[in-house]
């Protein structure tokens, strides 16, 4: 089947260089060498794109690079480096100095903002909208760690986001999206700076060493089988009442009340797991990802990437 993006250019951005050259990897951040990379997009709506998209472009790359003055490791390139008595094992930290961010311009124009919102499922090319589809944090050894590209579509245009999840999680990444949008619309000084520092356990030998030789030892490349993409939407009533049903059964039954996410999750993952009609005699996991930087008593630990 032919593409239905274009891609039209791509160009590299950099930060200014005054910052750190180098940062070392706490545990948590190799962890994520396997994960893929973080991918978002957002989907505006502009009738007259084609008359305003060599200005948006020229203003998103400005303001690009200088939010990347604050986010300078995504700038970089992961770097590997065996020990230097030769023992086994090696090190793998952050370049800031490395690479630059990518930019990438794109063109679908037969493609409207209806034919990516209307149908129920997602349609398959909108995979065609991000640039590192099925990549693991690892190929940021040679690939940008971010990577953005915006399509023109035909009546408007999605801006599509690829984040190394080594750099940074959830959090970090709309950190990064709303302090670029910041930039973009002239706020000075940025609301939230980003804090680049890593936590490590006292006494911790740092930089970090993994017990391998060879990346095929430990970083994990699953195929995942070709479903169906779908966005539910919960609305808030819907939230409340389920949360109250259940809280009310627990109440009855002298069980302790649980939250809304709590009471959604647990809708979702039933639903789940009933449609795969497994064995009743089979366990099953779910496991969420979840931010704790509030619990932290550092003032900037909600910052963190």
């Amino acid at each position: 089947m032919p593409s239905s993006v274009r891609i039209i250019s791509t160009s590299t951005v950099r930060p200014p260089p005054d910052h750190p050259p180098r940062i070392d990897l706490a545990s948590w951040d190799l962890a994520m060498l396997s994960v893929q990379y973080i991918q978002k997009g957002h989907l505006f709506s502009m009738p007259d794109v084609s008359s305003r998209i060599d200005d948006i472009v020229d203003q998103l790359q400005i303001s690009l690079a200088r939010a990347l003055f604050h986010f300078y490791p995504l700038a970089g390139r992961l770097v590997t480096e065996k020990p230097r008595d030769g023992t086994n094992g090696f090190f793998t930290y952050v370049d800031c100095n490395a690479g630059g961010a990518d930019f990438v311009r794109a063109l679908a124009d037969g493609i409207s903002v209806a034919d990516v919102v209307e149908p129920f499922y997602t349609p398959s090319f909108v995979k065609e909208f991000f640039c590192m589809d099925l990549k693991v944090s690892h190929d940021g050894h040679h690939l940008p760690l971010l990577k953005i590209q915006i399509v023109e579509l035909a009546d408007g245009i999605f801006l599509g986001f690829s984040f190394n999840h080594i750099v940074g999680d959830g959090i970090a990444f709309w950190n990064f999206v709303n302090s670029w949008a910041e930039i973009n619309r002239g706020v000075d000084p940025i609301s939230r700076p980003p804090v680049h520092d890593r936590w490590f356990v006292d006494g911790a030998s740092i930089p970090i060493k993994l017990p391998y030789n060879e990346p095929e030892e430990y970083i994990l490349r699953p195929k995942a089988p070709n479903l169906k993409e779908v966005f539910f939407h919960f609305p808030s009533e819907f939230v409340a009442h389920l949360k109250e049903t259940v809280n009310m059964e627990n109440r009855n039954a002298g069980e302790p009340t649980i939250s809304s996410f709590q009471a959604l999750v647990a809708l979702v993952w039933r639903s789940i797991t009933r449609a795969r009609q497994s064995p009743e005699n089979e366990t099953v996991r779910c496991r969420l990802a979840f931010d704790n930087r509030t619990r932290f008593r550092l003032s900037r630990s909600a910052n963190l990437t």
